[in-house]
């Protein structure tokens, strides 16, 4: 993968500081820390056979999923951005006619909305550019906390290296998943907390394929929180 152009592009890339994945259990992995600045599904409404499902803002706690908008390139809401630099390609699970992409449980501790947010997004494979992630409107001297979300459940592995300070790894098959794909209750995929001082008005990651073992790489959301007047600290 041609990674070098863009991690050396992307200076403040380095910034960020990443905690140890978790896994994905229900609504309380959404941070509460500091203050919500905004959050945003990757998913931007065709899945990789082409169907769609409806798509719209989610509300859990006091944290907001914008529904993103598509550009030719890349998608967000303004404040956090995405792209894959070679077009883009979506999962939504539960919906993929070859089945074993199930929809992460419903079930308390989790929710439907929870589920949504965590079990669709965007994707790439082998020979695809890796993508970028840029944070912005950020007030410089700030400190700054951003959450990232990885689920798909479709027998094939997902490796989602993220660039920072340290780098992280986040993978689709944490946790533990029957054999034949069935998930009703437990945790599954990563979720992890990274956090930084913004420099500038905005920060940026590149998320790409971990070559470790990984066949495509993927985010399903990503939020963002100021925790400047937490002294920081989560």
């Amino acid at each position: 993968m041609a990674t070098y152009s863009i991690f050396s592009s992307l200076a403040n890339a380095q910034d960020i500081q990443w905690a140890s994945p978790q896994l994905i259990v229900g609504i309380g992995d959404i941070s509460k820390h500091g203050t919500y600045v905004d959050a945003v599904q990757t998913y931007l409404g065709n899945d990789v056979d082409g169907r769609s499902i409806a798509t719209k803002d989610i509300t859990i706690g006091d944290t907001i999923f914008h529904k993103a908008s598509a550009g030719a390139d890349s998608g967000g809401d303004g404040i956090i951005t995405f792209s894959i630099n070679r077009g883009q390609r979506y999962f939504a699970s539960g919906n993929n006619p070859h089945g074993g992409w199930n929809l992460f449980p419903v079930d308390p501790p989790s929710s439907y909305d929870y589920s949504t947010v965590v079990s669709n997004g965007i994707y790439i494979g082998n020979g695809d550019t890796d993508g970028v992630v840029t944070l912005c409107q950020l007030k410089i001297g700030h400190l700054y906390e951003v959450q990232v979300w990885l689920f798909v459940q479709d027998h094939e592995h997902s490796l989602t290296k993220l660039s920072g300070k340290n780098s992280v790894t986040l993978d689709n098959v944490a946790g533990k998943v029957p054999p034949d794909g069935t998930i009703s209750s437990g945790a599954y995929g990563n979720f992890v907390l990274g956090t930084f001082k913004a420099t500038g008005p905005t920060e940026k990651f590149v998320w790409s394929i971990d070559d470790s073992g990984g066949q495509f790489a993927a985010i399903s959301s990503i939020a963002l929180r100021d925790i400047t007047d937490s002294g920081g600290k989560p």
